[in-house]
């Protein structure tokens, strides 16, 4: 696919192409999915506002087709764009929405996999609300019913456990979590997928190890055009640059991870860029 090798610009080009194609055959399904991934793709690049537009449209053709096992996974897409929108409680709607929904047709898809999306949802929801102790407990639940299968979920379920753990200070934890989680990834041929766990192992490196990364990753997230990601990436590359008294190269990648922010109206984003670049300023008068 178009994503997984990174060209997402040619992928979300496709995917428009062959729209009307399936409007004009009222193919709900593959309009669903084609919906569905239109959002992840917007996500995945930080305009989650966007995302939430073509994840509205697959839940609705979704439904329309009463593919009851598709609706509860769409709603995790729902999940986690309005966490990116920085709405908890629009997130926990939908994981209510998505557990009603899975109470109501017990019997409808993947048990297993769809349990897994589901405590995936609430550990995302947990971690939003800083809640990282239950969205610890939770991902391992999670985890476990991931061994020797359902492998992307499990990648996915770790990073959300890395970032838990990170919160709570326990490094090397995070550290091994992210890690796992970009072998997974990788592993499984999802390359672009596998820098986002990446981006976040560095923040859990020393200032020499995470300068290192933080170099590797730059360009793929600036070919795959993930604003919110490259956005920290720099911010976070700007910190370690002030630690090593580089100041004009640390306010550099300030103002370069605030117009990232900008660019994909990442409120907590422009703050925290605004705040670095309001120090730099105080260390130079």
């Amino acid at each position: 696919m178009d994503f997984d090798a990174g060209r997402l610009a040619e992928g979300i080009s496709r995917l428009h192409e062959a729209l009307p194609i399936f409007e004009a055959g009222h193919d709900l399904h593959c309009l669903a999915i084609s919906h569905d991934t239109l959002g992840q793709l917007f996500l995945l690049q930080g305009y989650p506002r966007k995302a939430l537009q073509h994840l509205g449209k697959a839940l609705h053709f979704v439904g329309s087709s009463n593919q009851i096992g598709q609706s509860v996974l769409f709603l995790g897409g729902h999940v986690n764009a309005y966490i990116a929108c920085g709405d908890t409680e629009a997130a926990l709607r939908s994981l209510h929405a998505a557990r009603k929904i899975r109470i109501d047709h017990p019997h409808d898809g993947a048990d297993s996999y769809i349990q897994i999306e589901l405590l995936r949802m609430q550990a995302a929801v947990d971690l939003a609300r800083q809640d990282p102790v239950s969205a610890r407990e939770i991902c391992a639940a999670a985890a476990a019913l991931c061994v020797g299968r359902y492998f992307i979920p499990r990648a996915s379920t770790l990073f959300i456990a890395g970032r838990a753990e990170h919160a709570l200070g326990n490094i090397e934890e995070a550290r091994a979590h992210f890690l796992v989680s970009v072998l997974v990834y990788r592993t499984r041929g999802e390359q672009t997928q596998g820098i986002v766990p990446l981006n976040h192992y560095a923040r859990a490196l020393n200032d020499e190890s995470a300068d290192l990364v933080l170099r590797a990753i730059m360009l793929p997230l600036l070919r795959f055009g993930f604003q919110r990601e490259l956005g920290d990436a720099l911010l976070h590359h700007a910190h370690v640059a002030l630690r090593t008294e580089q100041v004009a190269v640390a306010r550099h990648r300030a103002r370069s991870a605030l117009s990232r922010f900008e660019e994909s109206d990442d409120e907590m984003g422009i703050k925290r860029a605004r705040d670095f670049l309001a120090i730099l300023a105080l260390n130079t008068i």
